[in-house]
């Protein structure tokens, strides 16, 4: 039994004194089936009477029905409250888009219990965010245009998000079985640490394209491991498509802190990298952060084209076959480094 106390008159001594609130595993019967739950009382010590005030009343009720409805699998009310705030819609919105009666959801986070179908449903629109855009568009003309907006945005979010978070585990599952090593220049791969590269760079470098950022990258990872034996970022570099990419290229630019933009130059496609100024670079030592001064200034004085050129000769020469490690000390061998 869990007790709160709050001073308040007992209708039992009829005397004002410390009520306690208490929770009492309670087993009732509900739909014909026998129904265990936490239900919440005041109780009196001088009595040792309980009773339950019209809050405790209302409570209580719903903590018996999602008790119910947990031992048949349908979704508790806060499970509904929590969809419809996830794409920030009132009971009655998403009742309406739904095509159900106005009060229908406000029912379900209170006093009712759903069927199965609308469970169905309810369920399918929390784990998938297009359900709910589809009914938001077959009730676009009857949504005010501010509303369609915020629920379109709000899909929107949640996307991206999901798109960030599935790029992070992308490259966690990328580098699993890579141990710590000469290939990942003796660190373990960070997500948090790559945004902070890249970021460092995007506000240094105006206008900096995505290939660049790759090499710099690499660069910045070989260099600082040929002076102090440690890479920065935990990237493995491997040679293919007659290029030097780290693993996993394909989604290290869709993390959530790097902000990459696409644009028409020349009538081709092409993607830069914005400065995100909200990214702090928290994780990044002065050392490190010395270490990316050091390769900027190295790209304003020397040619990059001809100096790629000779360290993918190199690469090429250490690697039997695509998607074969590049050992970071290739740089330190070829004597690429920051003087």
């Amino acid at each position: 039994m869990n007790k709160k106390e709050n001073m308040e008159f007992c209708p039992f001594c009829r005397k004002r004194h410390n009520i306690h609130q208490v929770e009492v595993e309670q087993k009732d019967l509900f739909h014909n089936q026998e129904i265990s739950y936490l239900a919440q009382y005041e109780y009196c010590e001088t009595t040792g009477q309980q009773w339950a005030n019209e809050d405790q009343l209302k409570k209580n009720s719903v903590r018996l029905k999602d008790a119910y409805r947990k031992s048949v699998g349908l979704l508790s009310s806060e499970e509904i409250k929590s969809i419809r705030k996830k794409y920030k819609i009132s009971q009655e919105a998403l009742a309406s888009i739904l095509g159900w009666g106005k009060k229908t959801i406000t029912r379900y986070e209170t006093v009712s219990i759903q069927d199965q179908v609308h469970d169905d449903v309810l369920r399918k629109i929390g784990e998938d965010p297009l359900w709910f855009f589809d009914f938001v568009t077959r009730s676009k003309d009857t949504i005010d245009r501010k509303l369609f907006d915020k629920y379109t945005t709000s899909v929107s979010s949640i996307y991206q998000n999901l798109n960030f978070e599935i790029a992070k585990k992308s490259l966690f599952l990328e580098y699993y079985y890579l141990i710590k090593d000469e290939k990942v220049g003796n660190v373990q791969v960070n997500p948090n640490r790559i945004e902070n590269v890249v970021n460092y760079f995007a506000m240094k470098i105006p206008g900096l394209s995505k290939n660049k950022a790759t090499r710099l990258l690499l660069l910045a990872d070989f260099m600082h491991y040929c002076k102090y034996d440690f890479g920065i970022t935990g990237l493995a570099y491997t040679y293919e498509r007659n290029y030097i990419l780290p693993k996993g290229h394909e989604v290290i630019f869709n993390l959530e802190g790097i902000h990459m933009t696409e644009i028409m130059e020349n009538d081709h496609s092409m993607f830069r990298i914005e400065p995100n100024f909200t990214s702090e670079m928290s994780l990044l030592n002065k050392i490190e952060i010395n270490t990316l001064d050091a390769v900027i200034k190295r790209f304003e004085r020397l040619n990059e084209d001809d100096y790629f050129d000779k360290l993918n000769s190199a690469a090429k020469s250490t690697s039997g076959k695509a998607l074969d490690y590049i050992p970071y000390n290739i740089a330190c061998d070829l004597e690429l480094t920051l003087n």
